[in-house]
Order: structure tokens, then sequence, then C-alpha cells
């Protein structure tokens, strides 16, 4: 009988050794729960943050485009202005022209200072509405 009980006992602990091969304890399942709900987490956290930061510089090339769009606005605005400030003021010499004496000196002076005003006016809008300056 002891040759019988040798065969059945080995037997016996080899199937509980190869029960036990790919299985683990609930304890070593728990903890690579843990570390693969850890790992997840802070790939979320590192794909959140790379998310906040695309938007982030997304956002500040938009608000530069938007700037310089602004920028380009109000200069091509004050160069029409200072345009037509240079021909108002021409058409009022040339009306000037045809004064003579102390009149002509006081139409050529209110020309000039109207040409001055408005220049003075085309500088204060562009620095109000330009958001570079």
């Amino acid at each position: 009988m002891k040759f019988y009980k040798a065969p059945a006992l080995t037997a016996v602990l080899v199937s509980l050794a190869l029960l036990g091969c790919g299985h683990k304890s609930p304890s070593e399942v728990d903890r690579d729960i843990a570390n693969a709900q850890s790992k997840a987490e802070q790939k979320d956290q590192d794909a959140n943050a790379r998310t906040a930061d695309s938007v982030s510089a997304a956002n500040g090339d938009a608000r530069d485009q938007n700037k310089d769009s602004q920028h380009q606005i109000v200069v091509a605005e004050a160069d029409g202005a200072k345009t037509k400030a240079e021909g108002d003021h021409k058409v009022a010499l040339a009306k000037c022209e045809s004064l003579s004496g102390l009149s002509h000196d006081s139409c050529k002076e209110s020309a000039d200072a109207n040409y001055d005003a408005a220049l003075a006016s085309i500088k204060q809008s562009q620095t109000s509405h330009d958001p570079t300056r």
C-alpha cells in the first residue's frame, strides 16, 4: 500500500501546483487592479494636461492673430484718414490762393490748424484703438 500512496500523494501535489499556476491570490489581484487604475488615472491626467496645453496654445495663437488683425485694421483706417486729411488740406490751401493779404494768411493758418487737428485726432484714435500700443 505504501506503493500506492506515494504516487497518489505526488499526483495530488502536482495537481495543486498546476492549479496554482497562473492564478493569483486575491491580494495580488487587488494590487494589480490598483496598479492598473493608478496607471490609467496618470495617463488620463497626462492626456488632460496635454489637451489643456494645446487649447491654451491655440487660444494664445488666436488672440495674437486677432491682435495683429486689429492692428492692421487700425493702421489701414489711420492711413485712409491721413490721406483724406491731406486732400482736405490741399483743397483748403488751394481755396486760400484766391485770397490776398491778411485774408490769405488767415485762410492758410486756418487750413494748417484744421490739418494739424485732424492729424492729432487720427493719432489719438489710432492710439486708443490699436491693441499693440
